[in-house]
């Protein structure tokens, strides 16, 4: 009746269309994830943003430093927002970053929890 290849190959049609769909769902979400971020940086408001708190990862012996800053900033409504964020630097840059510093930001007009940092990411530049 059912032989133990056509068994075999039913699973492996199944994990197949199971590592496909996942594939595809992350395909839509990053072109979703895209195409917000376009809209934001196109009609976004640009502000600057003050630093709250800071946590930093440091990995071994690395130029750069991964942070996650927690931050707040007004929207022209005068509005308080507090948001957070992570962003890639160079360790040497550190201290630019503490509690009380600014830097800048562009929210979106409809949703002004959505935000794009606009610090450029240290390890796709030189220095």
């Amino acid at each position: 009746m059912f032989d133990s290849c056509s068994f075999a190959k039913g699973y492996a049609i199944i994990i197949l269309s199971i590592v496909a769909i996942i594939i595809l769902t992350v395909i839509v979400k990053d072109i979703k994830n895209k195409k917000i971020k376009d809209d934001v940086r196109r009609n976004g408001i640009h502000a600057l943003a003050e630093i709250i708190n800071v946590e930093s990862y440091a990995g071994k012996i690395s130029q750069y430093t991964n942070i996650k800053l927690y931050y707040r900033y007004k929207t022209e409504q005068g509005r308080d927002i507090l948001n957070e964020g992570t962003v890639v630097i160079f360790t040497s840059d550190l201290k630019k970053y503490s509690p009380g510093e600014s830097f800048p930001i562009i929210y979106s007009k409809n949703n002004p929890e959505l935000v794009i940092i606009e610090i450029e990411n240290a390890s796709l530049k030189d220095k």
